[in-house]
């Protein structure tokens, strides 16, 4: 290693691991009735981490999609806030009869989906 100042040897090196923060989404129900709502937050981990908790040190904007938006409809965005591991509240709402995956996604992030269905 060379950075100004840096004697080789003076100090020990130090291995540094970017982990990319595992987002997926919490209070999905199996089973949402056409016109029922339900509310669900995005929670962010580190799964290969020996400390799975970790908080955000900045916000983070989180932007979550529905396969099917005209079966299930979800709140375009929310934010998790520095110092925690989860999102404000998003509202799912069913719409009309059918399966859909719903995904959260920030950049530099793995997602992970969670499926509903409306019925009616």
């Amino acid at each position: 290693a060379s950075a100004p100042g840096y004697a080789p040897g003076s100090q020990p090196d130090v291995d540094v691991r970017v982990v990319r923060p595992r987002l997926r989404l919490a209070g999905v129900p199996e089973l949402l009735h056409v016109g029922q709502s339900a509310t669900v937050l995005a929670l962010m981990d580190v799964p290969t981490s020996t400390e799975p908790s970790q908080l955000a040190i900045s916000p983070i904007s989180v932007t979550l999609t529905s396969s099917f938006p005209s079966a299930a409809g979800i709140s375009p965005t929310v934010v998790i806030p520095a110092g925690t591991d989860r999102s404000n509240e998003a509202t799912l709402v069913g719409i009309a009869p059918g399966g859909a995956t719903l995904t959260p996604s920030a950049p530099n992030s793995e997602s992970v989906g969670s499926d509903v269905w409306v019925v009616e």
